[in-house]
C-alpha cells in the first residue's frame, strides 16, 4: 500500500493586528495536511517523541498538529510577546507528524481557516482583557478617517484618505467643539498651522492610516497612536479614546510632545 504523500511546510510565520494576533503555516503548492488545533488549559507541551515537558510563555496553550507532512529544516522557538500570543515552539518532527504549542496570555476565542496560492493554515487568536478593551478603542479610533477614490470614474485611479466630517466622526463634544473654535479663529489656515489637523498635511494621506500603538491609561482612557502617510513623508497623531455611552470617542489629539502638544492647548502644535 502507497504511503500517503508528504506536505512540506516552507514557513511559519507571526503577526499581530489589531484585536488578535495570527500564526500561520505556509506550505507552498502542496495542499494543507489533515490538522488538528486543539486549545489546552495551560502552556506546558511535551514533546515528540521523547515525552519532555516544555513550558512556554502564557497561562493557556494550543496545539497544532499536521499529520503526513515533513519539514526539511528545524524552525525553532519564538519569544513573541505580542497581546494574545507569547510564543510558539515546534514540539515534534517524528514519523511524518509536525507539531506545535503556541504559548497565549489567556483563553481565547481561535479562528481557524485555510487559505489558497499559496497553500496556507492560519490561525487567529483573539486578544483579551485590556488588550482587547485598547484593541477595541483603536478601531473607534480609525473612523477619524475615511477612504474615498481619486478618480469617481474611473477606480484603478486608487484611493486616499481623508479626515472624517466632524459632525459624524467618533469624537466627544469637547473635542469637536473646540476644532470647530480652532477653525473660526483661522487656526488651521494659511498664516498659522496650514494643514487640516487630523490629516496632517492640506492634501489627505496617500495611504491607508496605519495603527503603531494603543495602551490603556489612567483613567479608563486609551492612547492610540496612529500614523499617517503622505508618500514617503509620515507623521504621528495621538488620540486619546475615552469610553463615553458604551462608545469609543477621541477626547483628545496630540501632536509632537510637551505642554503644547494637546488641542486644547492655548497654542496647539501643528
Amino acid at each position: 500500500m502507497t504511503a500517503p504523500a508528504q506536505a512540506q511546510l516552507v514557513a511559519v510565520r507571526f503577526g499581530s493586528h489589531v484585536g488578535y494576533d495570527r500564526v500561520v503555516y505556509d506550505f507552498g503548492s502542496d495542499p494543507v495536511p489533515p490538522f488538528a488545533v486543539v486549545p489546552q488549559a495551560n502552556a506546558a507541551f511535551e514533546m515528540d517523541p521523547s515525552n519532555l515537558l516544555v513550558k512556554l510563555s502564557g497561562s493557556a496553550g494550543v496545539r497544532v498538529v499536521f499529520s503526513h507532512a515533513k519539514l526539511l529544516l528545524p524552525l525553532g522557538n519564538s519569544r513573541l510577546g505580542f497581546p494574545a500570543l507569547q510564543e510558539a515552539r515546534q514540539i515534534g518532527n517524528f514519523e511524518a507528524v509536525l507539531s506545535w504549542g503556541l504559548g497565549v496570555q489567556a483563553p481565547a476565542y481561535l479562528r481557524v481557516s485555510t487559505l489558497a496560492n499559496p497553500n496556507r493554515l492560519v490561525i487567529d487568536i483573539a486578544w483579551v482583557g485590556s488588550a482587547a478593551t485598547a484593541a477595541a478603542a483603536a478601531t473607534a479610533a480609525l473612523g477619524l478617517y475615511e477612504k474615498y477614490p481619486l478618480n469617481l470614474n474611473d477606480p484603478s485611479a486608487g484611493y486616499g484618505w481623508q479626515t472624517t466630517p466632524w459632525t459624524r466622526a467618533p469624537m466627544t463634544v469637547k473635542l469637536r467643539d473646540r476644532l470647530q473654535t480652532l477653525k473660526a479663529q483661522g487656526y488651521f489656515g494659511a498664516t498659522r498651522c496650514g494643514e487640516d489637523y487630523i490629516v496632517g498635511n492640506q492634501v489627505g494621506l496617500t495611504r491607508e492610516p496605519e495603527l503603531i500603538s494603543a495602551s490603556a491609561q489612567a483613567g479608563s482612557t486609551v492612547s492610540v497612536v496612529i500614523r499617517g502617510y503622505l508618500n514617503n513623508n509620515y507623521r504621528d497623531l495621538t488620540v486619546v479614546m475615552a469610553r463615553t455611552d458604551r462608545l469609543w470617542l477621541a477626547s483628545d489629539l496630540l501632536r509632537g510632545s510637551g505642554p503644547d502638544a494637546s488641542v486644547f492647548a492655548p497654542t496647539p502644535f501643528c
